[in-house]
């Protein structure tokens, strides 16, 4: 009997949680037909499909071939893929990449996340004993809030976030226990935040472990928890348990990455300016309850409303619902006298809402100094997730005492009004806040990407740069992107910045949150720029200051064909083809003698490098390298040298000291791209140089003798090479994988022994 009445009540929650469902593919009804794909766009570019969804391409190409993708030649040359948290390798969503197309595996993820998200808080709320009507608002609420829609190309980050109303029902059940059975239910915050880290959203794991602690010492200071005998130091400790095991089950994920982020230019922090570099004009704020009060970004309304200092549109917008934000503000105080837990959401939104503002309170300002690790992390207006889920709540307790007085017919009545009315809401407000594009025009390669893939069919090596292409795609994006798709379509063809990865070409360039100082001081990364971007940066002020004479120039760059073309230094092709760049995409012309034209297509002009000797090459003598700087250029220490007979080492040792020609090599690298073969010649002692990312975990055998990796170029790879014929192979180990997953392993025995042994049920009586 007690089973079907317990089936009884499952059945009854799944109404509400149709719903919300029902609602989130409404909302995102493009996606849910599986023939569109999100192109929204940032600042300059659209992280989505310039970066997440590309990578996770090639995770589910990884995975489909049996392995992880530890190691990458997509980008940078050379890239710890695993270690990049951000792509979440780890979270089971994320495999459906393995399984399914593409396009179709990216929109399931994205209403999946936003699934859970409204889920994970309508059992929140039904363990607040709120009735399934309330539950059902707060969690359609919370689905599509500004957060997770505005962010929905932000895989990583929603992922997470979708975690975090869960990670609030374990800890109110906690706190509520009057015995030691809260200690068990304390215990689960350990594999959920774990999960949510897997889920990549690094700086939503820290944001959350703020909101716990909060929401805890409030709950308890404002309502003194369930735990007669033990007291409230035994909660804290067994948070803190939680917590600590927590930390040890994400060790699988979180060693590689702090590994990367050490070596990163972000290691040591970012400072208060970096931090706030985009503070949120205060009228934003208007956003939480009037979707349109500040324009939108998909058609540059957002910026003529901001014109001098404007902020990141997806980073301020936090809709809610109108209705959403009535409710929980003119029933805030009735649900503060009658319902504990309402005191400590109204007091932990507060606090996310007084965070997430920046520069404009004192409170970031306090916690950046005081909090540890906030100095990490970028972008406060994240912490307005909090509010947004805190008015959710707010809402859902004020509709359950509004109900609470009216008879059964009234609340019937008023349940589905207010449903009604807040799905149409938010699909008037959310539903044209993302841009999308035709997924089968996208997913069509562009004449020259079918012509590189060619040429790696037919065994050539091939690797690729885009010129200027962040200044190319802030054109797009900074004059509406949803009026300028047609650019975006065309520009797609410069496999810039991680794009290239869904098609299998490696590119020497990339972007990451995390990106090892080596390669930002040649590449590009969030805090500085290299020596390429630089070079490229003189050739595009030297062709605005030429078309400007004549012709009216866009502030932020000469649009293609309203120029008279680029003319980089002779250095930018040389360096280029140093890291074996035989291939350069524009949609400028280039006028440099030393680049030979291959096609003109799709708005791309394709350009081969003569200078490009190979992955692999064998090299005369080497010289010392200069000092490590930021942006300094790594073949400056050779000035009048040319590359191709001399190599810049740290520890040059005097070995080498000929004069010949460098030498090509074979090159031949294994499936998970952690190992690489080279066959080399060399007619004197000389320095064996793979134009690869130097990084921790790579040793090299010649001849199968071990022989040491020496960081070549300030980032390439290079080891001794006596006279003679020789194979060389270089093998990657993350050494930080290993010893998390030994540690996840261990944290795993110990929760689960902790759980198995002590007393109680899961949920404590009240």
């Amino acid at each position: 009997m007690a089973g079907k009445l317990r089936w009884q009540r499952v059945l009854g929650e799944i109404p509400g949680l149709a719903m919300i469902a029902g609602v989130v593919l409404w909302v995102f009804a493009p996606l849910a037909s599986m023939r569109m794909l999100l192109v929204s766009g940032e600042v300059a570019l659209s992280d989505f499909v310039h970066q997440h969804f590309a990578m996770r391409v090639e995770l589910g190409r990884a995975l489909a071939g049996g392995h992880l993708p530890i190691w990458t030649d997509s980008i940078f040359c050379g890239y710890p893929l695993y270690a990049s948290a951000t792509l979440g390798m780890l979270y089971p969503p994320n495999w459906l990449f393995a399984v399914l197309p593409p396009v179709v595996a990216a929109n399931c993820v994205i209403l999946l996340t936003n699934m859970m998200a409204g889920w994970f808080t309508y059992a929140l709320c039904r363990s607040l004993r709120l009735g399934r009507g309330p539950a059902t608002l707060g969690g359609m609420s919370f689905a599509l809030c500004g957060f997770m829609v505005a962010h929905a190309k932000h895989l990583a980050l929603t992922a997470s976030a979708a975690w975090l109303p869960l990670e609030l029902l374990v800890l109110e059940r906690a706190l509520r226990a009057r015995d030691r059975s809260g200690v068990r239910a304390a215990l689960w915050l350990g594999p959920l935040l774990a999960v949510q880290f897997l889920a990549g959203g690094i700086p939503i794991v820290y944001l959350s472990g703020v909101v716990l602690g909060g929401y805890a010492l409030v709950r308890i200071w404002l309502q003194p928890c369930g735990w007669a005998r033990w007291g409230k130091v035994l909660v804290l400790s067994i948070l803190v348990l939680a917590t600590l095991l927590a930390t040890g089950m994400m060790a699988v994920q979180l060693l590689p990455a702090l590994e990367l982020a050490h070596a990163s230019e972000r290691g040591a922090g970012v400072n208060l300016l970096n931090a706030d570099r985009y503070p949120m004009p205060l009228n934003d704020l208007l956003t939480f309850f009037w979707a349109t009060a500040v324009g939108r970004a998909y058609d540059y309304s957002y910026d003529r409303i901001h014109p001098v200092l404007p902020g990141v549109f997806w980073e301020d917008y936090a809709y809610v619902g109108l209705l959403v934000v009535v409710l929980a503000l003119v029933g805030l105080r009735s649900c503060w006298r009658r319902l504990p837990q309402a005191r400590a959401v109204a007091a932990v939104g507060l606090g996310g809402l007084l965070l997430g503002m920046g520069s404009h309170t004192g409170a970031f300002l306090i916690a950046y100094h005081w909090l540890p690790g906030m100095h990490l992390f970028r972008f406060p207006q994240r912490f307005l997730l909090v509010p947004q889920l805190m008015l959710a709540i707010l809402a859902a307790m004020a509709l359950s005492l509004l109900l609470s007085r009216l008879a059964p017919r009234g609340r019937r009545v008023a349940v589905v009004l207010a449903l009604v009315l807040l799905a149409l809401d938010l699909h008037w407000a959310q539903a044209r806040l993302n841009v999308y594009y035709d997924a089968r025009a996208w997913m069509r390669p562009p004449t020259t990407t079918r012509l590189l893939q060619q040429k790696m069919q037919d065994g050539e090596d091939v690797r690729v740069a885009s010129l200027l292409a962040a200044k190319v795609y802030a054109r797009c994006y900074r004059l509406g992107l949803e009026r300028h798709l047609r650019d975006a379509w065309v520009e797609r063809g410069l496999l810039s910045p991680c794009a290239n990865a869904a098609w299998g070409i490696p590119n020497a360039n990339g972007y990451g949150e995390l990106v090892p100082d080596w390669c930002t001081r040649v590449w590009f990364g969030q805090l500085h720029s290299g020596i390429v971007p630089k070079l490229e940066g003189m050739a595009y002020l030297s062709a605005a200051m030429r078309a400007g004479a004549t012709r009216r120039i866009d502030r932020w760059f000469p649009a293609p064909g309203d120029d008279p073309g680029l003319k980089p230094l002779p250095q930018y092709a040389q360096i280029l083809g140093a890291w074996n760049v035989r291939y350069l995409l524009s949609v400028w012309p280039v006028h440099d003698p030393a680049l030979r034209l291959v096609t003109h297509a799709d708005g791309i002009y394709l350009y081969e490098n003569p200078y490009a000797l190979g992955r692999a090459y064998v090299v005369a003598r080497a010289v010392q390298a200069r000092a490590e700087r930021p942006g300094m250029n790594p073949f400056a220490a050779v000035p009048g040298q040319d590359y191709r007979q001399v190599v810049a080492l740290q520890h040059p040792d005097g070995w080498g000291k000929g004069a010949f020609p460098a030498v090509p090599a074979g090159v031949r690298a294994s499936r998970d791209r952690t190992r690489v073969q080279v066959e080399a010649s060399a007619p004197a002692p000389a320095w064996l140089v793979l134009a690869d990312t130097w990084y921790p975990g790579w040793t090299a055998t010649v001849d199968g003798k071990r022989a040491r990796v020496e960081r070549a170029n300030d980032a390439m790879r290079a080891v001794r090479l006596p006279a003679g014929r020789h194979r060389v192979e270089f093998r990657y180990r993350c050494q930080p994988l290993q010893t998390g997953l030994a540690v996840s392993l261990a944290s795993l025995v110990v929760w689960g022994l902790a759980w198995a042994l002590l007393p109680g049920r899961l949920v404590g009586k009240d």
